[in-house]
């Protein structure tokens, strides 16, 4: 029964994929007036620092799990440089000084 199944869905495949590419296509739609007025109203709401956001962030440990935090721009800015100054700290501790020496 699955073989048969598996058959059926692979000659379904190829009759979509023998339709010529014309018949699907649709005419580009230009937008020229509309730019200016969404990118004035896009500069009326620029978020402050004092805005919340919140984003998921991966759990450690799992392929799947994920965690909602929510902080200010602000937070989440000073989260970021406190992030990069540490990562930049951990591969400079393992470059060797002006002596030849491993330096921490």
């Amino acid at each position: 029964m699955r073989i048969s199944t598996c058959l059926a869905a692979a000659a379904a495949a190829a009759a979509v994929l023998a339709t010529p590419a014309s018949a699907s296509v649709a005419a580009p739609v230009i937008l020229t007036q509309a730019a200016p007025a969404a990118t004035e109203e896009a500069d009326k709401e620029k978020p402050g620092p004092d805005t919340v956001e919140c984003r998921r962030v991966k759990v450690t440990g799992s392929r799947v799990k994920r965690k909602r935090i929510c902080m200010t721009l602000a937070q989440w800015e000073a989260q970021g440089r406190s992030g990069r100054a540490m990562a930049t700290g951990m591969q400079d501790a393992g470059t060797l000084d002006a002596a030849g020496e491993t330096g921490m």
